[in-house]
């Protein structure tokens, strides 16, 4: 009997590991790399540079307003992957076919996709804006895709974006050990403490470690700043680290 349940397990890891990997295939099918890529400001745009973690893989973004929406598609549990500049899509308006090239695509963990237009609140209600957008919808429902459109007071309307790129630099350099040591200062501390009382521990973790933790870990991370008055705390399936 042991020997049959260790070969169900083998079995069963390997029928696991071959749905990540075909997951993961198809997932790179239907992700496509950027069609345009931004590489220095052009028409007196600044691009800024974007590097995900999630992703492995850097890019150029061309407003604040879209690096804002990286941010988030960045840290958001529920958004696999994600590329800007994703795909052409070529509509029909006014009887003339036009190429468009949308700011992002994301795939979610339910493995939806979805195309996402940024634009600046107001710029999605001209009527032009809303006939184009209402052709993607309908050019991108036929291959299995959703589109949206988003403005900065969708993206902005609460204290995440601030937080997110304060937060990200160090969530994206801080090692699994330096956080840890968020984990053990605040174990010595009740589960909770505020972020300077964490940093006045013997051996204690530095900001960036706090901040990396929070980056996953903070609940009020919608709601407040950031800072070394900051409370963070562990619930009890994590106390025992």
């Amino acid at each position: 009997m042991v020997a049959s349940g260790s070969g169900e397990q083998k079995n069963f890891e390997w029928i696991s590991k071959m749905k990540s990997a075909n997951l993961e295939n198809w997932i790179e099918t239907a992700l496509p790399e950027p069609v345009r890529r931004l590489k220095r400001s052009r028409l007196g745009v600044q691009i800024s540079r974007f590097h995900s973690r999630k992703n492995q893989k850097s890019w150029g973004l061309e407003s604040s307003i879209e690096l804002d929406y990286a941010h988030f598609l960045e840290w958001s549990a529920e958004v696999v992957r994600f590329v800007p500049q994703p795909m052409e899509i070529e509509i029909l308006q006014h009887g003339r076919r036009k190429a468009y090239v949308p700011d992002f695509l994301h795939i979610s963990t339910k493995m939806d996709r979805t195309v996402t237009e940024i634009k600046p609140q107001g710029w999605d209600k001209s009527p032009f804006l809303v006939e184009k957008y209402e052709a993607c919808k309908v050019e991108l429902a036929f291959q299995g895709i959703k589109f949206q459109v988003l403005t900065d007071a969708d993206i902005r309307r609460d204290e995440l974006h601030r937080n997110l790129r304060h937060l990200y630099p160090s969530y994206k350099t801080s090692t699994p050990e330096q956080v840890l040591a968020v984990f053990a200062g605040l174990s010595r501390m009740n589960n909770r403490a505020t972020v300077g009382e964490l940093m006045a521990l013997p051996n204690p973790p530095t900001y960036a470690a706090c901040a990396a933790f929070a980056y996953e870990n903070w609940v009020d991370i919608h709601s407040k700043p950031f800072g070394l008055s900051t409370v963070l705390e562990i619930g009890d399936e994590h106390a025992d680290h």
